[in-house]
């Protein structure tokens, strides 16, 4: 008999085509015709939750990768801020002080140093914190810096949580896909049984044409 233990989800798939034929071509018997649709249905299930999964890696892949460039960008941007701050205090300009405080009340390092999702709640903060800043006296030179900077800080942040849902979609695939496995090896279980009761036993001819269809998988 063709073996379902243990097999790849690959390997359930490429069982269930040929069977489910060989079943369909060589018997009329009911019982046997309908594991074979339960078989193919499962089949069926397995192949969506199989490719679903694929496309939420591949788009989890294409996520992260961005969101970890823009995230490096945007250190460089914060850190460049805080510079330029930081010396425009110091030649005695006094709303470069007042932003420095307001943005960076703890310093840079509080700001840039976290990494993924844990530098959300900094970058949301000082998305807000430049958004307050525009309404410091002086700073409508600085306007549209900040302004850019604004709205690129609570782009990144919507684009990381983003990322957070599609990992969550894409671990509910993988979940999914096991499930699906393992109901397909449960229907070629149950149509072996099926053709095995029909067919005489499995040393009976009609059983043997019938498994013969995946002698080389199996």
């Amino acid at each position: 008999m063709p073996a379902y233990a243990h097999r790849s989800r690959a390997a359930l798939l490429a069982l269930a085509t040929p069977l489910v034929a060989a079943a369909r071509e060589l018997f009329t018997d009911a019982t046997v015709l309908d594991a074979a649709r339960a078989v193919e249905e499962a089949a069926v299930a397995l192949d969506v939750e199989v490719g679903g999964r694929r496309a939420a890696t591949a788009r989890l892949s294409a996520e992260a990768a961005s969101v970890s460039e823009a995230e490096l960008s945007l250190d460089r941007r914060v850190g460049g801020l805080h510079r330029a701050l930081e010396g425009l205090a110091a030649l005695g300009l006094g709303v470069a002080e007042d932003l420095a405080e307001r943005l960076f009340p703890a310093g840079l390092a509080t700001v840039t140093g976290p990494h993924g999702r844990a530098q959300v709640p900094e970058y949301q903060r000082l998305a807000d914190a430049l958004q307050d800043a525009l309404d410091l006296p002086g700073a409508e030179r600085l306007a549209p810096m900040l302004e850019e900077l604004r709205d690129d800080l609570r782009a990144w942040c919507a684009a990381t949580l983003a990322k957070d849902g599609t990992h969550r979609v894409g671990a509910s695939r993988a979940a999914g896909a096991k499930e699906a496995a393992v109901a397909l090896k449960q229907a070629l279980m149950h149509l072996d049984r099926c053709v095995e009761l029909v067919a005489g036993g499995p040393a009976g001819e009609l059983y043997q044409r019938w498994a013969l269809v995946v002698r080389g998988i199996a």
